[in-house]
């Protein structure tokens, strides 16, 4: 498999971490900004469902105009939700999102052909937004119903034959729709997830960096599961450059980098959170999480090309998910146990494993 399909299949897979876009935004300042500009679109199609309402071209019988002021209303009343209330935790924003798609293809279907066809272009603009906050899933689910909706509203058109119907506008209206929701909009979240990968990756090593690490974090932090971190630190490292250089000191960092990925589960995150510092957080009880750490520090040990012995000192933390009745730690706590397990196995010499579990003394 080439390097593109690869890329494509992992964008596919990769779910978005709905949290920490809105925590990234939320850093720059921009998630304010951006929550009123969604309300003002939302209090925006409420109007335009209004003028639909009341035009001439807009649905005949009461039942159709009772319909379309019915999401009016739900377009204003959502628009006032963006601006009131906090940002919505994912379901409830997919769930939004469904709304209006249902809103914009029901309008679609209860007024002329003309209008009909312009008002399916709306679809692109809740599109844009599951562009940026949600995955390649939700965007194919939306692209699908969009064609739908485009199909339904063309044969609908094709069906009455009005004086109103255009073939040619139809047909301008479909390949609108097609190029934005089958095309540009998948494209441009696959390179914003480029994007996104490359700011989360270390650019020596591949692995993960301190804010990839951050990103995947939630993900693993999951009730009823063993979760353990591990801190793998070189030992010697500051001699291998001050005696060989640094472009070789960066050859063994990408040595040992390749070595805990190939050790490391396939489901593990493996980052280079600093100089020479690694960390590993994988789903581990005590004992598997015990020798999966010495089958890393044997790997690095093996690893060393250079006259200086390049080793490792490795810290432990694991929580097991049968002291769940005494509180989960968090993210930070269990990366601050397995750094203080690292350092105590520097004190020992180095090449050492010192495990901690949590809730038990540090051995």
């Amino acid at each position: 498999m080439n390097a593109g399909r690869l890329a494509l299949r992992m964008w596919w897979r990769q779910p978005v971490d709905y949290r920490w876009v809105l925590t990234t935004l939320r850093n720059h300042s921009a998630l304010g900004l951006l929550k009123n500009l969604i309300g003002t679109s939302g209090l925006g199609l409420g109007a335009i469902a209004v003028m639909v309402m009341l035009s001439s071209e807009g649905p005949q019988s009461a039942a159709g105009r009772a319909v379309i002021g019915f999401f009016a209303v739900v377009g204003v009343a959502t628009g006032l939700r963006w601006y009131l209330l906090p940002w919505p935790t994912a379901w409830a924003s997919l769930a939004l999102i469904a709304v209006a798609d249902l809103a914009i293809t029901t309008t679609g279907l209860l007024v002329s052909s003309r209008v009909a066809l312009v008002n399916a272009t709306a679809l692109i603009l809740t599109g844009a937004y599951l562009t940026l906050f949600h995955g390649a899933k939700a965007l194919a689910a939306h692209a699908a119903w969009s064609l739908l909706s485009v199909v339904l509203v063309t044969t609908r058109m094709q069906a009455n034959a009005d004086s109103n119907s255009d073939a040619s506008l139809a047909v301008a209206t479909v390949l609108i729709m097609v190029l934005a929701v089958v095309f540009v909009l998948p494209m441009l979240q696959f390179y914003y997830w480029v994007l996104r990968t490359d700011a989360l990756s270390d650019p020596l090593t591949t692995l993960s960096n301190r804010r990839g690490l951050d990103y995947n974090l939630p993900r693993l932090f999951e009730a009823g599961t063993p979760i353990c971190a591990m801190i793998v630190d070189l030992d010697r490292f500051k001699v291998v450059n001050d005696t060989f250089g640094h472009q070789e000191g960066d050859r063994v960092l990408a040595r040992t980098a390749a070595r805990l990925r190939d050790t490391a589960n396939p489901a593990a995150t493996v980052a280079r959170t600093g100089g020479e510092e690694f960390t590993i957080v994988d789903h581990l009880d005590v004992v598997s999480a015990r020798a999966l750490a010495e089958r890393i520090r044997r790997a690095v040990e093996e690893s060393s090309e250079v006259a200086v012995a390049v080793t490792a000192s490795i810290g432990v933390a694991v929580f097991d998910h049968g002291a769940e009745a005494n509180g989960r730690p968090a993210a930070e706590q269990l990366l601050g146990c397995a750094d203080t397990a690292m350092y105590r196995a520097k004190e020992r010499g180095g090449n050492t494993v010192v495990v901690h579990e949590i809730g038990a003394p540090l051995a």
